[in-house]
């Protein structure tokens, strides 16, 4: 064999030898199994049923058998099939999910699935109990998602592109969402992005987004698709379009009727347009209301708060109807109003709150499901300078951790200071957008060229 051949040989051994010994240094083991009555519960249930089917079976064959020492292996062969079976169902709790250099390779007790690294653009903590809590293989449940989960505690959605193929027979083909189990989130995305550009901060501290690398890089997250709204002859809103990527703060100004709040109620999902769509994270709401609307925080004008609840009481309503768990619950609570200063007042009844500490629980409410995405409407409306500034900080921290914020305000200094992009609206129609310095232009101010955009009658 040629010389330069052998030194090929040895250079690709050498090669793979260094990516297995790095896999090794770079691999973190990840639990899931925090909460495994689920899993307890199924193993139950079909050890019972098989107890009870060998028992007749074991009896009956025990009557017929011909030989004294085969009537004595049958109740033991029964009984071992039987070990043997709660020891393969409860597999999966001996096992862990890996993280190595180049992949996350997925164990559930025998099963095993390696999702290369590169295909993870994205990891959001989850809570939904409307799927299958227990899935004890990989499972399709959707064109685009599958699932391999233990309960519905610490369910964490990755999103995949490329897609991952699998030839397993419950979910063959690819998918672009998988749900698993981690029972440390944080951590896991954490290691996941190590070697990725992101922001900083823990992702526990976070009250807004959970950070990755598909949002640091700016994806569209609003989207408004020429919409137009009418009532009777009178067009509200003209076929107005604009996106709002991931780590943007996106002012909407305008005067009084000029269709902000039109434009903000449809892409809230509270007004349906004429004609037009509206896209959230990449879900429209025609097709997937559900997927839009959690992916969406909404701070209305004037906070719809009960008068008789207390602050903590509409949290815990919100939760509820997200479908948390009463742990996750205390901790996002917790976070949020430690962050937004509500401590004073969280127990108190919402009819007592001043219009600033009414905002600050609205938006809360808004944040409490870790949404990507917020639509504000005149939020700094009658607050005091330094509400004002810590709900400031508070927006653009959310936006630097990947959330997209369409702010409406008539502040234009304020949005000609917190915004990215300004898109200004006039008789239903978006007549300038672009950065504050674009937008303002040779005007002094961002006032002085609003005045001269407006179009007169």
């Amino acid at each position: 064999m040629p010389a330069n051949t052998n030194s090929l040989i040895g250079a690709s051994i050498s090669a793979k030898v260094c990516i297995r010994d790095l896999d090794e240094v770079m691999r973190h083991e990840f639990t899931y199994t925090r909460d495994t009555r689920p899993l307890n519960s199924f193993v139950v249930t079909w050890a019972l049923i098989f107890s009870f089917e060998g028992i007749v079976l074991v009896t009956l064959a025990v009557i017929v058998a011909p030989w004294f020492w085969l009537k004595l292996l049958l109740p033991l062969l029964a009984m071992g099939g039987l070990a043997l079976f709660v020891k393969k169902a409860r597999a999966p709790l001996a096992t862990t999910h890996v993280v190595t250099e180049s992949e996350l390779i997925l164990r559930f007790g025998a099963f095993r699935l390696a999702v290369p690294r590169h295909s993870i653009i994205d990891a959001t903590p989850i809570h939904d109990k409307a799927v299958i809590p227990f899935t004890p293989t990989l499972t399709r449940t959707s064109d685009s998602r599958a699932q391999l989960t233990m309960s519905h505690t610490g369910q964490m959605l990755l999103h995949l592109d490329p897609p991952v193929y699998s030839s397993h027979r419950r979910a063959k083909g690819e998918f672009r969402e998988l749900l698993i189990n981690i029972d440390d989130s944080g951590e896991l995305i954490r290691v996941l992005t190590a070697d990725m550009p992101q922001t900083t901060g823990h992702p526990a501290d976070r009250i807004d987004v959970v950070m990755s690398p598909a949002t640091s890089m700016g994806q569209p997250m609003i989207e408004a698709i020429e919409l137009s709204k009418r009532f009777g002859e009178n067009t509200v809103v003209d076929d107005v379009s604009f996106t709002i990527r991931s780590g943007e703060i996106y002012g909407f100004i305008g005067r009084n009727g000029a269709g902000k709040s039109t434009t903000i109620s449809m892409l809230a999902g509270l007004l349906a347009p004429t004609s037009g769509s509206t896209r959230i994270d990449s879900h429209l709401l025609e097709s997937n209301p559900v997927g839009y609307k959690s992916s969406l925080g909404y701070v209305a004008d004037t906070p719809p708060l009960f008068p008789k609840l207390t602050g903590l009481e509409h949290l815990r309503y919100t939760a509820r109807m997200h479908r948390y768990s009463p742990q996750l619950t205390d901790e996002r609570i917790s976070l949020l109003v430690s962050r937004l200063e509500l401590d004073r007042h969280i127990h108190e009844y919402t009819e007592t709150y001043s219009l600033g500490t009414k905002r600050k629980l609205a938006l809360a409410i808004a944040l409490l499901h870790q949404p990507r995405a917020l639509i504000l409407d005149e939020p700094f409306n009658g607050l005091d300078p330094q509400t004002s500034r810590g709900l400031q900080h508070l927006i653009s921290d959310f936006a630097a951790n990947g959330g997209a914020v369409l702010l409406s305000s008539h502040d234009l200094n304020l949005v000609a200071r917190l915004c990215h992009q300004i898109g200004v609206m006039d008789q239903g129609k978006l007549v300038v957008e672009g950065a504050p310095q674009s937008v303002q232009a040779h005007a002094e101010s961002l006032e002085d060229r609003f005045l001269e955009l407006m179009v007169r009658e």
